[in-house]
């Protein structure tokens, strides 16, 4: 699991030979936000925000605990947290199957593992990792506790035929 001990600096701005001490875990996390751009001051935005909004987070059972892991790891802002976990606790029934097209780093597909935790749910991740190895590397590393995970390292069109129709009950489209 990713050491998220390295968020006390501002991300950005950690001289190289800082860096190179870094684990390999702490790099991934640190190349990710120079190359999206985000640094500790924006996570805290995020968290700043679920604060403001607590009552509303914590009736769907989004703890702060819980929002903070996915938005460290993930591209997603404070409100589509809340509304994905919010869906997904909602709209996925005991049993169900959630699918996710674009997985990135596993920031939705954590999202969507904390909420619905309890009722057994198949989880289906499709991506090509196209880009940087690191953010596959993430991805393994941030999801290695979802059980029921079915990962395809392929392009949605070439594994739809291993998908029965009407299997899935929440589909996340965030890529190809």
């Amino acid at each position: 699991m990713i050491n998220r001990q390295v968020l006390i600096f501002p991300l950005k701005y950690i001289p190289q030979d800082k860096i190179e001490s870094f684990s390999e875990e702490e790099q991934i996390l640190y190349l990710r936000s120079r190359d999206i751009d985000e640094d500790f001051e924006t996570i805290l935005l995020g968290c700043a925000q679920y604060k403001l909004y607590k009552q509303e987070f914590s009736n769907i059972g989004l703890t702060y605990g819980i929002f903070r892991k996915i938005r460290i790891i993930s591209l997603l802002e404070t409100f589509d947290i809340f509304h994905l976990f919010q869906n997904c606790k909602q709209r996925i029934p005991k049993g169900g199957t959630y699918l996710e097209i674009g997985s990135n780093t596993g920031g939705s597909l954590i999202c969507t593992h904390e909420a619905t935790k309890n009722k057994d749910i198949k989880y289906i991740a499709i991506d090509p990792f196209l880009c940087e190895s690191f953010v596959e590397s993430a991805f393994f590393q941030n999801t290695s506790h979802i059980s029921n995970l079915k990962f395809f390292k392929n392009k949605s069109s070439e594994v739809v035929d291993q998908i029965p129709d009407k299997s899935i009950d929440l589909l996340l489209i965030d890529g190809d």
